[in-house]
């Protein structure tokens, strides 16, 4: 090959690297229904709202949906510090009024055997029958009480999801019920209310009945089997992604709600006349939005935090006095690791979630004891029970702050992206007493609203802790009259319920009561043992949108280079996966593709350092070319130079003869190579 053709082929080889262009910045996209700019999602939730009993005629549909009755957008919120999330939930509303063999078909299951009924006297032992009718100046003497068994109502519903039309997703159902028109279904009528209420003269005074209908639960203590039965409530849900809600159970002594037929009749409305149906409209949205803002799209009570690894660790103190430690039960009996770390681990299913616990003896710890002993000797005044004043012994424990650190006798805590750990002191008192927390304003929704006054409670989620406490009346409910041993109420669910706040959970009844008729441990009517499927989605939607707000942060904030292009096209890939599975409400599978989307994110960024931008980049390659271009031309040049000098001064032979083989000579005057030995000129 001749030079002239070596040296055009490097020349085009540089010019096309000169010529090469690198891709910089990254694209504002949209990724089904969740678009993203600066790290801020938006992810949108179809409600679907069913109607069982109750027709078109009685609602307005577009009145309903609309932004002055139900929510259509909702800032997330931390509300322990009032931050927002970074995430805004978007709401779609569909309507659907179930047909009246639907209707019927599910009355009818109603009464196939799933009720109970007790006919009881009114007036008895406080909250040993119906609260509601515990008024001594009521007409009303007995009360059929109707008992529908939530659980399998529960069941039907998911059974027969086919009836109501396709599932929302992403999305849930709530099921909106009114049955008072249904003669099979016993409910509660405005004369009836009159007559509890002594409002008119009634024909059947002094002997008056009440009919109502509810929805009912018995559970059993996971620790010391203390039956705990939920017989009143008027919704339930917590399973599935649907809830359901029957406007005309009741009336709740919990929640203070009428039945809708008795509201009208409160409210001098008349169903029959004109504006009912607005009136109607008004009542259902303010149902709907409870549930809505208290399952659906829930806020968190502290931000909701990724980690490998999960530990939680008990320390359970017994406080009690000699004589109640020998009644029992043992402090071991009082709390099942086992069962907080299966619940916990459902919640986390993407993480190492361990429990473990030690039982001491504050005897052992003095100061503790004194801490205790000096914060002691406070009533609750609803309950008429003493309280352990809480604060001091928060404060003897905690590092922040002003605390005296004390907590780290027992542990040295860890918390980052590796492990997080999650320490719990709990403590069995004697007799009667609890924690409780002392002040002016409502703090833990306390039922008495006297200035100063004090309230005892189960269990705290502090930012850094948790603090438990049972009396000894409360695990062993006989400890008084010494029968029925280790019988009672233990830690199992209170320290279930404080871990899931630890976690983010919020109680399911900040924005409307009704919801705390939902089958989980963070609601307080319940008495459930598990975290409902709504836990489950806030705590892993909450974990995706956290991390891909970071990666989308991350990635906004990163130069895109040589040496990250494959982290950014790596998270860029993993942010696309994670959303359609979002969107499929595959929250768990989410996760993981979110880990991935933040972990290349965050590389690329790191990356960035290095300075290499496409723009710098290109510039130092076009140096580099313009140099060795310079280099390469002037070598040859150089070389040619040299060859035709030394020629035509010494006559030096340069190459051989295709003939002989024997080097040629240079004839200057012939301008051409000449062969000594063959005699003849060579053509080159």
């Amino acid at each position: 090959m001749s030079r002239k053709r070596t040296l055009s082929i490097i020349l085009f080889t540089l010019i096309l690297l000169c010529t090469v262009q690198f891709e910089s910045g990254l694209h504002q996209f949209t990724v089904s229904g969740v678009s993203y700019s600066s790290g801020y999602r938006q992810p949108t939730l179809t409600i679907k709202l069913v109607f069982l009993g109750i027709n078109s005629s009685q609602i307005d549909s577009s009145y309903l949906v609309s932004d002055l009755n139900v929510p259509k957008v909702k800032y997330q919120s931390v509300l322990q510090g009032s931050v927002n999330t970074g995430v805004q939930f978007n709401f779609n509303y569909q309507t659907v009024f179930a047909n009246t063999s639907v209707v019927s078909n599910f009355v009818s299951y109603l009464g196939s055997g799933i009720q109970e009924v007790h006919d009881r006297l009114a007036l008895s032992t406080p909250y040993t029958f119906n609260p509601y009718f515990n008024n001594a100046t009521s007409d009303i003497r007995y009360v059929q009480n109707t008992f529908y068994n939530a659980s399998r109502v529960e069941n039907y519903f998911a059974s027969n999801l086919d009836l109501y039309g396709t599932a929302a997703v992403p999305g849930y159902t709530l099921f909106i019920a009114d049955l008072h028109n249904f003669p099979s279904v016993p409910s509660f009528t405005y004369t009836q209310y009159q007559q509890d209420r002594r409002q008119i003269s009634s024909p059947c005074s002094p002997n008056c009945t009440a009919t109502v209908h509810y929805y009912n639960r018995t559970t059993t203590d996971l620790d010391l089997q203390e039956p705990q039965t939920r017989h009143y409530m008027t919704a339930w849900g917590g399973n599935y992604r649907f809830y359901y809600i029957d406007m005309s159970a009741g009336p709740s002594y919990w929640t203070g709600d009428l039945p809708l037929q008795v509201a009208s009749g409160v409210n001098n409305v008349t169903l029959t006349s004109p504006y009912a149906k607005t009136w109607t409209t008004e009542v259902v949205a303010d149902y709907v939005s409870g549930a809505v803002l208290n399952l659906f799209a829930a806020d968190v009570l502290y931000p909701v935090t990724y980690s490998r690894q999960y530990s939680f660790h008990l320390f359970a103190f017994d406080n009690r006095t000699a004589a109640e430690r020998a009644l029992g039960p043992a402090m071991d009996k009082t709390v099942n690791t086992t069962r907080i770390q299966t619940a916990l681990a459902g919640l986390l299913p993407f993480a190492t979630v361990t429990v473990d616990a030690k039982f001491l003896r504050t005897d052992d710890y003095p100061d503790l004891s004194k801490v205790i002993h000096d914060s002691a000797g406070l009533i609750d005044p609803n309950i008429h029970h003493h309280v352990v004043d809480a604060r001091p012994v928060y404060e003897w424990l905690r590092t922040g702050g002003n605390g005296q650190g004390n907590i780290k006798k027992w542990i040295t805590v860890q918390g980052d992206t590796t492990k997080i750990d999650i320490p719990a002191f709990v403590f069995a008192f004697k007799g009667d007493y609890n924690f409780g927390f002392t002040g002016k304003g409502d703090v833990f929704m306390p039922t008495s609203h006297n200035h100063g006054s004090v309230d005892s409670i189960f269990g705290v989620a502090l930012p850094d802790m948790v603090l438990a406490s049972h009396g000894e009346y409360n695990l062993n409910t006989n400890a008084q009259a010494i029968l029925n041993h280790d019988v009672g109420v233990g830690f199992t669910a209170t320290l279930t319920h404080e871990f899931g706040h630890m976690m983010g959970l919020n109680h399911p009844f900040i924005y409307d009561s009704t919801e705390d008729f939902t089958d989980t441990v963070m609601a307080y009517y319940s008495a459930s043992t598990q975290y409902s499927q709504f836990d489950h989605d806030t705590i892993l939607r909450g974990i995706s949108d956290g991390l891909l707000g970071f990666a989308q942060s991350e990635l906004s904030a990163t130069s895109a280079n040589l040496f990250n292009a494959g982290q950014i096209a790596n998270a860029n890939s993993a942010i696309s996966r994670a959303n359609q599975r979002y969107d499929k409400m595959d929250y768990k599978g989410a996760v993981q593709d979110s880990v991935d989307a933040a972990t290349n994110a965050q590389a690329a960024n790191n990356l960035s350092a290095f300075g290499l931008s496409p723009s710098l980049l290109s510039g130092i390659l076009g140096l580099a070319v313009g140099v060795a271009i310079g280099f390469l031309v002037g070598y040859l040049f150089l070389q040619q130079r040299q060859g035709r000098g030394a020629s035509s001064s010494s006559q030096m032979h340069y190459g051989r003869c295709p003939t002989c083989g024997r080097p040629l000579r240079w004839d200057p005057l012939m301008m051409q190579w000449y062969c000594d030995n063959c005699k003849h000129f060579v053509k080159q």
